[in-house]
């Protein structure tokens, strides 16, 4: 059932919602004690029109290469970009709660969710925690998503978070999650729950999903990575798409990193609150963020 704000505020959660550089909330984060939950926006839609840079974050479907992703591997650019842009928001809130608790981050168990596209930036954030955090502790669900990494990189998430993810999707109902198709290169990861949608709702509604997980037995909460006939033949394609052009565009990118020097985004985020003092005095100085 769902709980308001203030509900969960006397339940002892801390509330803080996190924003991108278009000042709009990307989403907020729930803390309490050593749990920590992050929950993603998905595609807003207000006053019956879509949000222009949300859906220029959803058409944005070419590949880009990561920090993340040193092994090779790709990810949508749209989703990526989305969550570099709200990322060095994020990390200060997890930064700062841990050192308050005399902790690093990694030593939380760290919840990630969302719809639509919130969904896909989660996976996204899930992946960076654990590859930058060490952080192991993670849990990921989220609802009505669509593909983000290609063949290579969900491989490499497979390895690390598969078994704590899992992906709920009205199977055959919400076109959604076939967004990003597989004969494109992309992959889905984690396990898969279907649900259907129930009866007065529509489809990839995000009441909907509560709806249908709210009726279902919880002797019902099973995966089923069950596929059509079109599944291999895509994956081929997606698998031809990876070797070849994944890794044309993962040496051309190290290639341009190597030659103009550079610098890592993540380490960047992480020296800016490792050294505040000094940041804020380049600031004063300079006017340089």
């Amino acid at each position: 059932m769902y709980k308001a704000r203030a509900e969960l505020t006397r339940e002892g959660y801390e509330i803080i919602p996190f924003g991108n550089s278009f000042e709009e909330d990307a989403g907020h984060v729930f803390i309490k004690g050593k749990e920590i939950t992050i929950a993603y926006h998905g595609t807003r839609f207000k006053h019956g029109l879509w949000g222009l840079n949300d859906v220029i974050t959803d058409l944005n479907a070419s590949f880009t290469t990561s920090e993340l992703l040193p092994e090779g591997g790709r990810v949508h650019r749209g989703f990526y970009n989305s969550f570099t842009d709200s990322w060095p928001n994020l990390y200060g809130i997890l930064k700062s709660h841990a050192e308050k608790q005399g902790s690093k981050i990694k030593d939380f168990k760290i919840n990630l969710t969302g719809h639509s596209m919130g969904g896909a930036v989660a996976k996204i954030a899930a992946l960076c925690l654990n590859k930058t955090e060490e952080a192991k502790d993670i849990h990921v669900a989220t609802f009505g998503d669509p593909r983000v990494f290609d063949l290579t990189a969900s491989e490499i998430y497979n390895d690390a978070l598969q078994e704590t993810t899992i992906r709920v999707t009205q199977h055959r109902q919400d076109p959604v999650p076939a967004v990003s198709p597989g004969s494109f290169g992309y992959a889905h990861v984690g396990a898969q729950l279907r649900v259907a949608v129930p009866e007065g709702y529509s489809f990839h509604k995000t009441d909907g999903y509560h709806e249908a997980i709210y009726r279902t037995d919880e002797r019902e909460f099973q995966s089923n990575n069950g596929v059509s006939l079109f599944y291999y033949p895509s994956k081929m394609l997606g698998r031809i798409n990876s070797a070849v052009l994944g890794n044309a565009q993962y040496y051309a990118a190290h290639l341009l990193g190597y030659a103009f020097g550079q610098s890592n985004f993540f380490e960047e985020v992480k020296s800016k609150y490792e050294n505040p003092s000094k940041n804020l005095f380049k600031i004063f100085v300079t006017g340089e963020k």
